[in-house]
């Protein structure tokens, strides 16, 4: 009872968060990048105004899994939200407003999970909302280095925005997991 009690308060709110993001008539094209979040629960919140990779690192503990939300808004309409990780940082029970899709691609060797919403211009939205699991491989025995990559733009071409966020799997981080300025 419990369960389902669950599952209905979660329908209920992506179907508002559904409603909510719809924009009346088609996409506006101006010059201003959407805004994208990237949020690891409990550890930090990464925002698209600011290079991360020059500033510090997240430390994951192989043992937990973490969860995560994606979000962007525009409002004259977002055509497009990804976030994308290696083989070392598996994404699951990803869910997102509207639905997802996902696929497995290959560059230099390694296989990279993208999980990507997109939009219609002619029925845009002015905001996507994906969230799900992050799960570190358990099984590497040394520290590992992957990023996370978050992408999203409107339909000016001209404004993609993303997120590139420098992570270590480790059993022994140096200073606590978590954020880590450099």
């Amino acid at each position: 009872m419990k369960n389902q009690i669950i599952n209905i308060s979660i329908c209920i709110f992506f179907t508002m968060a559904f409603v909510a993001c719809k924009k009346q008539g088609p996409a506006t094209i101006d010059n201003i990048k959407p805004n994208l979040i990237f949020e690891v629960s409990g550890v930090r919140k990464f925002f698209s105004d600011t290079d991360y990779t020059a500033l510090g690192r997240l430390y994951l503990n192989p043992a937990i899994n973490y969860n995560f939300t994606e979000s962007i808004n525009d409002t004259g309409g977002v055509k497009r939200i990804q976030v994308s990780t290696d083989s070392l940082l598996r994404l699951s029970n990803v869910v997102s407003v509207p639905d997802h899709t996902s696929n497995n691609a290959i560059v230099t060797g390694n296989p990279i999970q993208i999980f990507e919403i997109n939009g219609v211009e002619s029925n845009p939205f002015t905001s996507f909302i994906m969230s799900g699991k992050m799960v570190p491989n358990s099984s590497t025995q040394q520290d590992s280095t992957i990023f996370i990559y978050c992408e999203g733009d409107d339909y000016n071409p001209n404004n993609t925005t993303h997120i590139i966020i420098p992570c270590i799997i480790t059993n022994q981080p140096p200073n606590g997991y978590g954020w880590k300025r450099l």
